[in-house]
């Protein structure tokens, strides 16, 4: 567990102890996490997210908002958008600054000595400019890749549309939206026929339309691709607002690589319900379906015997109080 929030280490030990899980949780910070762990996260703010993916090489923060259905209050209680936000931009702050550093080849130098320096540091720029650049784009199509095996993995009777959120190609596009479309168009170009036979389309999807898609009909955005920019982390921000508020948003931190570790997170100390997801995904991960299936039914017999936590309209439960509840559900 890694996180600053005091009640998560003992709260979700309870919970799980009380649905037949042996897994026990064993505090650490941010920087004291080992490689080969599970992690399920409090908490976390910018700075700790980018820190943890960094270290273990986590490309991609998937966000599921299925615990809304059980709150009657949420603006869309049905709501079961999934986005899948690329993680590059912030554990690289700098990547953008570094493609925008004036070029020196525009310089204008009388001086014949200063010339192979310059030279020297165009090609020096050049070759960190590239280095970064294919790191992004491998990061943006670990990204991609994860959004399809999940909607692969979670095949409905009807099309599942695998949407690709992006700003025009223009004279202001990010470098991130410029890869994620070229990435869309090949992956699509090489997996048509395996997307086809399983009933997954993709489509490209601009941000001025996938906005008020996502607020007035949110159905329609089965599974959002998000990039490493502004506006994809404000659509992100604005999934979470849609499906409630934080604490029923339960998120993962995930990599394509072999061998990374799944950070299971959640984004609220108020409301402990969105972090009782992860830990229900974490047990799934870990072979337990029976005791995680048993957490999600706990919750959902809580919120319908009007247990509400106190950060929600009408929601007088503290998170002693509620984790309490919870466990006389299971």
């Amino acid at each position: 567990v890694s996180t600053q929030s005091t009640w998560v280490l003992t709260s979700v030990q309870k919970v799980i102890k009380a649905a037949g899980s042996s897994v026990n949780l064993t505090k650490t910070d941010v920087f004291g996490c080992p490689q080969n762990s599970h992690i399920l996260a409090g908490p976390l703010g910018k700075a700790d997210t980018a820190e943890l993916a960094n270290k273990f090489g986590l490309t991609t923060k998937i966000t599921n908002s299925i615990a809304s259905k059980w709150y009657p209050e949420s603006p869309y209680s049905g709501l079961t958008t999934v986005s899948f936000r690329n993680l590059y931009g912030d554990v690289n702050p700098a990547f953008n600054s570094i493609l925008a550093k004036p070029s020196t080849s525009q310089l204008v130098v009388k001086d014949d000595s200063v010339t192979p320096l310059l030279e020297i540091r165009k090609e020096s720029d050049r070759a960190i400019s590239s280095f970064f650049q294919n790191e992004a784009r491998d990061s943006l199509h670990d990204t991609l890749r994860s959004a399809f095996s999940w909607a692969l993995a979670n095949k409905k009777a009807d099309r599942q549309v695998v949407s690709i959120v992006h700003k025009p190609l223009g004279p202001s596009t990010s470098v991130f939206d410029e890869f994620i479309i070229q990435l869309a168009k090949s992956e699509s170009d090489a997996r048509g026929e395996e997307l086809r036979s399983n009933n997954v389309a993709l489509e490209l999807q601009p941000v001025g339309i996938a906005w008020p898609k996502l607020t007035v009909f949110p159905e329609s955005l089965a599974i959002l691709v998000l990039t490493s920019t502004e506006h994809g982390e404000q659509l992100e921000q604005l999934l979470i607002g849609l499906a409630g508020g934080r604490g029923f948003a339960a998120q993962r931190l995930v990599s394509g690589a072999k061998g990374s570790p799944t950070l299971f997170t959640s984004d609220s100390s108020a409301n402990p319900t969105g972090l009782l997801v992860s830990a229900a995904d974490l047990l799934n991960a870990l072979g337990q379906k029976q005791q995680s299936d048993a957490i999600l039914k706990a919750l959902e017999k809580t919120y319908q015997s009007k247990v509400i936590p106190s950060d929600l309209p009408n929601g007088t439960a503290d998170v002693d109080t509620f984790v309490d509840a919870v466990c006389k559900n299971f």
